[in-house]
Order: structure tokens, then C-alpha cells, then sequence
């Protein structure tokens, strides 16, 4: 709890003028927030309320390979953790994080060479990103998890639940780009990545950023554009540079993490024309591989996008 006392000169002499800034001050506070009586007498007001009305708070864990950034939510239930995808960071999920406070104790993680998350040199394959979000989960967390993951993140969470199946209760796999090394050269990721690279090389401000994001895609909300922006000035280039290169795909094998996934699963699949990075036939070839999972196509979404945070 924070208290905070607002100091002025009494009597109608000073209303309104910089004696009383004190005043004006918690009456401003008092209005905008909507603040209600609790305790009043003679010589004062006292009033309570909430000014952070967000339901988590950031914080940061030391792993042993770098500092990993994360928001989390009070203890409302089982735990959940949010992952998100490539070139984001974890305000992505926020939202989200919203809708499910109040049931669920909620991590979202900003991933390796992301967000506020410490960077590491030619690391940035898809099995490295488990790495700290596994120590992450025995030292924080601490018991096993419902694990949620976008694109990027859809992977992370496949390679967790794979790896250490004893930390994982359920996952949702959000259009996971699980075959991508197979088309990615000729894809519309492989220019838009190397757009976005090019623009996080000027290292422009957060306003700059937005200016230029919004020439490869007019389409997105104002909003959408400005947390991309921040998000991309917040990452390692290196993200972008392996994404390019191939490097990210290294000795990532696909079938193999889908066969060794046990726990409940659900494959989200955005539409492939509206830039989803999973094909039909890949996501089929997906569900027949997880053992126990359910397979679900979303043909008027486009989940890629941070607008889909939003919606």
C-alpha cells in the first residue's frame, strides 16, 4: 500500500493557486482513478482506491546464461506461462494476461535476446530457447505448468514439452512454424525478417521504428504498430539474423519433438493465406504425430500479427 498526503494552504484565498498544488493534485487523482471515502472528521479526508489497475508485475530472474525478464500475475490458480513469438516480447500476451488473472498465476516470459531479457552470442536456434524457460520453471515456478506459445513461442513450448514432460501439464501450440526450414526462402517471412533487421540496424528511436514498420505493413492497428516497435528495439538483431540465415533451424527436428510430446495438446493453425506459418498439410501431418493432442484451424485469423493479442 502507498500513501500519498496532498499539502496546501486551507481557506478559499489560496483555491487555485500554486500555494495549493497539493490539493489540486489529489483532487486530480481522486477524480480520474474514482477513489471512494474511507475516513473523514474535521481536520481531513482520507480516501482509498487504485491507481495500477494492471493485474502483474515485472520482474526480472537471474538464469545461469543471462537475466530473464518476465511479467507475472498474482496466485489465482494453477500456473500458466506465456510465450511469445519471434521479435516480440512479452507486453504481446498482455491482454491476455488480463483475461486470465484472476484464475490462473500467470509468467510471461520475455525469450532469450528479447524484450528485457539478456542477449547471447550466435544462440538463438529453435532448442535454445527452452534453455532458461526450463530453469525458469525449477527454480520460480517450481511445479509443472499449463505452457501457452505463439509462433516462436509454439515452438519453445513443443521443444519444453518434449524435453521435460514431467514440467508440463497441457500446452497450446499457436501456429507454430514447425516445417518452415522447409520454405522459408521462399516464404513472405524471409523479407519481411530481413525488413525488420534492416530497420533495427538504424537504431532508431521507438518513433522512428513505428514510422518505418508501418511502410511494410499498412495494415496493422497504430497500437499494433507501436508494440512492435517496441519490441523490436528492445531485441538482439541476432534473432533476425538466424531467422535468415538458417541458423535457427539447427538440428531441429520436427517429428521428432511432436512424437515425444505427452501431455494434452491443442495445434492452433492460422490461415496460411492471411500469413499463417503453418500449411494445411503440415498441420495435419502435426495431429496425426501428437498423441494426445486436438487440432484446431482459425481460417479468419491471422495470429502471426501482434494484433492478435488484441482480438
Amino acid at each position: 500500500m502507498i500513501v500519498i498526503c496532498g499539502l496546501g494552504n486551507p481557506g478559499t484565498k489560496y483555491k487555485g493557486t500554486r500555494h495549493n498544488l497539493g490539493f489540486a493534485f489529489i483532487d486530480a487523482i481522486l477524480k480520474k482513478y474514482k477513489f471512494t471515502i474511507f475516513k473523514k472528521d474535521k481536520s481531513r479526508e482520507i480516501y482509498k482506491g487504485q491507481i495500477n489497475k494492471k493485474k502483474y508485475l515485472e520482474k526480472q530472474f537471474s538464469c545461469k546464461t543471462i537475466k530473464l525478464n518476465y511479467a507475472e500475475g498474482q496466485q489465482n490458480g494453477p500456473p500458466m506461462i506465456l510465450l511469445h513469438g519471434l521479435g516480440g516480447r512479452w507486453v504481446n500476451w498482455e491482454s491476455v494476461i488480463d483475461q486470465f488473472a484472476d484464475t490462473w498465476h500467470v509468467h510471461a516470459i520475455d525469450l532469450r535476446g528479447h524484450g528485457d531479457s539478456g542477449w547471447v552470442q550466435n544462440e538463438y536456434a529453435f532448442i535454445d530457447y527452452q534453455l532458461e524457460v526450463i530453469e525458469f520453471i525449477q527454480e520460480v515456478i517450481k511445479q509443472p505448468v499449463y505452457v501457452v506459445g505463439h509462433s516462436l513461442g509454439g515452438i519453445t513450448a513443443a521443444e519444453l514439452c518434449a524435453r521435460k514432460p514431467e514440467m508440463v501439464i497441457a500446452a497450446a501450440l499457436e501456429d507454430p512454424p514447425l516445417y518452415i526450414s522447409e520454405w522459408f526462402d521462399e516464404s513472405n517471412f524471409a523479407p519481411i525478417f530481413q525488413a525488420v533487421l534492416d530497420i533495427r540496424k538504424q537504431n532508431l528511436d521507438e518513433r522512428g521504428t513505428a514510422v518505418e514498420l508501418r511502410k511494410i505493413d499498412p495494415e496493422s492497428s497504430d497500437k499494433a504498430i507501436f508494440t512492435r516497435a517496441q519490441a523490436v528495439n528492445r531485441a538482439d538483431p541476432g534473432v533476425w539474423d538466424a531467422a535468415i540465415s538458417g541458423q535457427i533451424h539447427e538440428k531441429w527436428n520436427p517429428d521428432e519433438v511432436l512424437q515425444a510430446i505427452k501431455a494434452p495438446t491443442l495445434l492452433m493453425q492460422a490461415n496460411p493465406d492471411k500469413g499463417g506459418a503453418l500449411r494445411d498439410v503440415e498441420a495435419s501431418r502435426a495431429d496425426e504425430l501428437l498423441e494426445n493432442g486436438r487440432y484446431v484451424k482459425w481460417d479468419d485469423c491471422l495470429l502471426y500479427t501482434s494484433d492478435a493479442a488484441d482480438e
